[in-house]
């Protein structure tokens, strides 16, 4: 547990590192142990702080941080990524009389239990508290008030880890922060091992601009892969309302990406516009894995998502049945009671290599033709420089080579090609189906490649679903697309 104190009596002008004693970094056990060792003269009148911080050291299990002022506390977490489980807080600090506009400020930034510690009269913090909108929101994660008197910290610490044992947001607010750091830290890496004009071209940039959408979904794409495959941890994976709950919150953090001026003038001072050039082939291979990260994760749980690829196998070997794959439609809350809600079928997209056979013919059967991809998956250009849309490509998608390693397959799909695989009837008792046990028949299983991501999915589910159910528009007459064409001829003059 991660355990705060914020309380100007705590005497940091005894610490030897001046970064401490100045309030730039916290106080932490060490130097709180230092500090105990000096007499009443040191501590002044506060002698309950100095009994409970003796008493608070010898609580195993606890990582301390001590602030002097909650300014210092709150500054902390714009720092760093460090946040607490349970914050002792002082409300009768300085004179300042600001301490409910003071905790709710830390509210904001973060969700912990707090133990406040006052002398002062219980009834009246209670309607400072109450009065306050943050605070009187968030009463459920306030202690009883306490004097700073007590020594029974060890229970104090028990009753915080009670409360967010079966919490809901806590154990959210856990998951975020042991994935998002490592997620974030993943992407920048992968954009790090670019040249700037090749990062540039991944991220989007066009004549000297770029896209901060893009740049927020390759952000949101890595968050909520890694939360999806670990809201439970294990194998236990999350439930479709963990899901839906996750990426609620990534889309939070998408919008904040977009909109932080911050983020905007740090990116616009990297990216200027340095020339492209010709790729050579490394830097080829290097934006290729970083669109596959940006597009595709990995799982390690077993159960089958929406939004997954895979491909029929032989059961005995393990050896594809075809070239062709499958991306899963079924809704989420289908697939948790998969036997009842489906039917035992899965709903599938077929997908085909993008190569001259199947793929590109396949594309350029009716008269289309294939001639360059458009700007997104779902666009790309005949010869005559016209777009078509119905068509979904997959590029780069992830599959383990045979003598080890990754190799990157393109892939294309057709929204009209949906289908059904029907699984075998399932073991008595199934709710949720998981990989390798799907049977198909007596000899083939599926066996998943990898999951496209949420920063995708939603809009490649949106197209499939347009194209099958979309009604069709009539075409205006060529004499009114002729007398329209030429206003805007003339407005251009």
């Amino acid at each position: 547990m991660n355990l705060w104190i914020v309380d100007n009596d705590i005497p940091l002008s005894k610490c030897k590192d001046s970064q401490i004693r100045t309030g730039m970094l916290p106080a932490g056990r060490e130097a709180l142990a230092g500090m105990v060792e000096y007499d009443m003269t040191v501590w002044g009148a506060d002698s309950p702080l100095l009994d409970l911080c003796k008493a608070l050291l010898k609580v195993e299990d606890v990582e301390l941080l001590c602030f002097q002022h909650p300014a210092n506390a709150e500054a902390h977490m714009d720092r760093s990524t460090q946040r607490p489980d349970l914050l002792l807080y002082d409300w009768d600090f300085g004179d300042s009389g600001d301490s409910p506009a003071r905790l709710s400020a830390l509210y904001k930034k973060s969700f912990f239990v707090t133990q406040i510690f006052s002398n002062k009269d219980k009834d009246a913090i209670l309607r400072e508290i109450e009065a306050n909108s943050q605070l009187g929101s968030i009463q459920p994660l306030l202690l009883k008030l306490k004097s700073k008197g007590t020594d029974k910290i060890s229970e104090i610490v028990k009753e915080a880890k009670d409360l967010l044992k079966n919490n809901v947001g806590a154990n959210l607010a856990t998951q975020i922060r042991k994935t998002t750091t490592t997620a974030v830290e993943d992407t920048l890496r992968e954009l790090g091992c670019l040249p700037l004009e090749h990062a540039l071209e991944v991220l989007g940039h066009k004549n000297g601009e770029y896209d901060i959408a893009d740049v927020a979904s390759v952000f949101a794409s890595s968050l909520i892969a890694a939360l999806q495959q670990g809201a439970k941890g294990g194998e236990a994976g999350a439930s479709p309302g963990e899901d839906v709950a996750i990426e609620s919150i990534i889309s939070r953090i998408r919008g904040e990406i977009e909109a932080d001026s911050e983020i905007l003038k740090i990116l616009k001072q990297v990216m200027a516009p340095k020339g492209k050039g010709r790729l050579d082939k490394a830097h080829r291979e290097a934006i290729q894995r970083f669109v596959s990260f940006q597009m595709y994760s990995r799982s390690t749980d077993k159960f089958v998502r929406q939004g997954d690829i895979a491909r029929v196998v032989r059961r005995d070997n393990g050896q594809p049945v075809d070239t062709a794959l499958f991306l899963i439609l079924n809704a989420a809350c289908d697939l948790e009671r998969f036997p009842s809600k489906t039917r035992e079928v899965l709903t599938v997209l077929s997908l085909h290599p993008l190569k001259a056979d199947p793929g590109l013919q396949f594309i350029g059967r009716g008269g289309n033709e294939f001639h360059k991809m458009g700007a997104s998956v779902f666009r790309y250009e005949n010869k005559k420089g016209s777009t078509a849309g119905g068509t979904i490509f997959l590029p780069n998608i992830p599959e383990a080579a045979a003598g080890g390693g990754i190799n990157f397959i393109d892939y294309v799909g057709i929204a009209q090609e949906t289908s059904s695989i029907r699984i075998a009837p399932c073991p008595a008792g199934t709710k949720r189906l998981t990989y390798p046990t799907i049977v198909i028949d007596s000899d083939k299983t599926l066996q998943r490649i990898c999951s496209v991501n949420f920063g995708f999915l939603p809009a490649i589910l949106g197209a499939i679903a347009g194209g099958i159910a979309g009604y069709g528009v009539p075409d205006i007459p060529n004499s009114e697309r002729d007398r329209i064409s030429e206003l805007g001829k003339k407005d251009a003059h």
